[in-house]
């Protein structure tokens, strides 16, 4: 992936987020970089549980066949804004058939919720082999120990009954006053292709401020 395939996704975030309620903040979030893996997959069934106002949705090449759930309808308007070719759900999540989809997103999503029924209905929604996409912040970083936060040890119990996967950390610099803010970071240029680099070279994974994960389906 270039740099311009990188500025392009961004830029296509960017512009969902300016007309959705609920956006991430700074453009080094963990899931810009979430962003820019999906948008390379190509001929998917892919389902995004609490898919929020799409944003993630939005950078799906149009040959996959594309799913999001989202209890929130304010959030769901914007995702038929900026992804009006995936079809949206609101009620309450219920799987008609297991092992439907090739991919499943949990973007910043078990943190709110309950995390061992949500990993395990993503584990039901996929066929063997299929793929689990899943950030959330890390308890263990400065700013968020003792909130509850899942740790690493914890992502590790909740996904080892179904899936082989790999837990990467992604910004493992501390948060201010330590370290200068995420959104004077963020308009330097090559920040964002650092921590990149860092998290595919899973450096200093315990420390950072969220985790990225890849999972396999058994």
């Amino acid at each position: 992936m270039t740099a311009s395939f990188f500025s392009e996704i961004r830029a296509e975030v960017d512009r969902a987020q300016r007309q959705s309620p609920n956006g991430w903040g700074d453009r080094l979030d963990v899931r810009y970089y979430l962003a820019l893996q999906l948008s390379q997959l190509r001929g998917k069934h892919v389902l995004d549980i609490g898919c929020g106002p799409g944003l993630l949705l939005s950078v799906l090449h149009p040959s996959n066949k594309i799913e999001g759930w989202d209890t929130n309808p304010e959030a769901i308007r914007a995702a038929r804004r900026n992804a009006p070719r995936a079809h949206l759900i609101t009620k309450e999540f219920k799987l008609k058939h297991a092992g439907r989809f090739d991919v499943v997103v949990l973007a910043h999503m078990i943190e709110d919720n309950d995390p061992k029924q949500f990993v395990k209905r993503a584990a039901k929604a996929l066929r063997k082999g299929g793929r689990l996409y899943l950030t959330t912040p890390n308890g263990d970083f400065a700013k968020y120990r003792n909130t509850g936060l899942p740790r690493r040890t914890d992502l590790e119990r909740l996904l080892s009954p179904y899936f082989d996967f790999r837990i990467y950390g992604w910004n493992p610099f501390p948060p201010w006053p330590w370290f200068p803010p995420a959104r004077i970071l963020a308009r330097l240029p090559g920040w964002f292709e650092l921590l990149r680099w860092l998290c595919e070279h899973n450096i200093l994974v315990n420390n950072a401020k969220s985790f990225y994960v890849e999972a396999m389906r058994r």
